[in-house]
């Protein structure tokens, strides 16, 4: 809150605009395919589903559902409306990100992240989609915090948005190989260790490796506890 209320008057306006810019396209056109199927599945239930489609696109279809029982959601424009939201929440969660943690320009943020909303071009009622970009926005976020300031928490709750969006979207299971990413952190910084670069080769190949898989697999049990504990929950 203390740095909300920091924020110059310009930034209050990017942030405006990252909220309500995605809802610009709530009450115009309509496509019968896939806003008619998807939001048929939020407001009807899951129950006509095919098997193979109501478990792999399982989450997505329970917070359209969720969407749909708020005021004004059984009306096209409401859920136009909540389901666009999911591109403002992660807009806004990436630019905070950006600005705060990366430490970019905030024009810079804003105008990259308004350039990407303008690239979200298909219908916001497919849920399977953009639930997907938004658990791995967080994903990626708490995985940059967790390695970066050795936080276990941050690679527990990393591990937590991708085992869920594994039931947003079942070939978001792919979305693991981020582990690799965990990997070559642990590597890179057994690398830079200066108590591993201040000895002579032989020990320095010693210590390295021991370092380096220390750190390896403490932290991918943190993101596969995390994972798994997701997973099981929502299967």
């Amino acid at each position: 809150m203390k740095a909300l209320k920091k924020l110059p008057f310009y930034e209050w306006v990017f942030l405006l605009v990252l909220l309500l810019y995605p809802l610009r396209h709530v009450s115009i056109g309509i496509d019968f395919w896939d806003t008619g199927y998807n939001y048929a599945n939020f407001t009807y239930g899951l129950s006509h589903m095919d098997p193979m489609w109501f478990f792999s696109t399982y989450l997505a279809n329970v917070v359209g559902h969720f969407f749909s029982i708020l005021p004004f959601g059984n009306t096209l424009i409401g859920l136009n409306a909540y389901t666009a939201s999911t591109i403002s929440v992660s807009a806004i969660a990436a630019y905070f990100f950006l600005k705060g943690t990366l430490k970019i320009p905030s024009v810079l943020a804003f105008l990259g992240l308004f350039l990407a909303i303008n690239l979200c071009w298909c219908p916001t009622a497919l849920m399977y989609n953009y639930l997907t970009y938004l658990f791995l926005l967080l994903c990626t976020i708490f995985l940059y915090k967790g390695l970066a300031e050795h936080k276990n928490k941050y690679l527990f709750i990393a591990g937590l948005f991708l085992g869920a969006n594994v039931l947003v979207r079942f070939s978001n299971a792919a979305e693991a190989a981020l582990i690799v990413g965990v990997w070559a952190y642990a590597f890179i910084e057994a690398l830079y260790d200066e108590e591993v670069a201040s000895l002579k080769w032989k020990l320095f190949k010693s210590l390295f490796w021991k370092k380096m898989w220390s750190r390896t697999w403490r932290n991918t049990l943190w993101c596969l506890g995390g994972y798994l504990s997701s997973l099981g929950v929502f299967l």
